[in-house]
């Protein structure tokens, strides 16, 4: 459904720091894109992506947005997190040969060493 490229945004994520407000529309945005996927809709989930590359820090060529949009605050907060864990496991993990609408199968845990 997305390339490696695609899911860069969702990576960065965690190295982003916003105000809350900021992450209100990150949390927003994952979700929408977290129902896309789920949908199996390739469009809806760009359109979540690119949402989510907007909400990103101001670039040093926007400061006048990063001044208006106040200063950050800090790190993602733990729902926006899981919410990205989420979203980076359904779309690198492979679809499942299962029939439309069948429940997911559960994968078993990563061995400890």
């Amino acid at each position: 459904m997305t390339g490696p490229r695609d899911l860069t945004v969702l990576h960065n994520v965690l190295q982003w720091n916003l105000t809350d407000q900021r992450w209100e529309r990150v949390r927003e945005a994952l979700r929408s894109t977290e129902t896309a996927a789920a949908r199996q809709d390739p469009a809806g989930v760009q359109a979540g992506l690119n949402s989510l590359r907007r909400l990103g820090p101001a670039r040093v060529a926007n400061r006048l947005t990063a001044a208006v949009a106040g200063p950050p605050t800090g790190p993602a907060p733990d729902d926006v997190i899981e919410l990205r864990n989420r979203l980076v496991h359904s779309l690198e993990v492979p679809p499942s040969t299962a029939e439309p609408g069948s429940p997911p199968v559960a994968e078993e845990p990563d061995a400890k060493e």
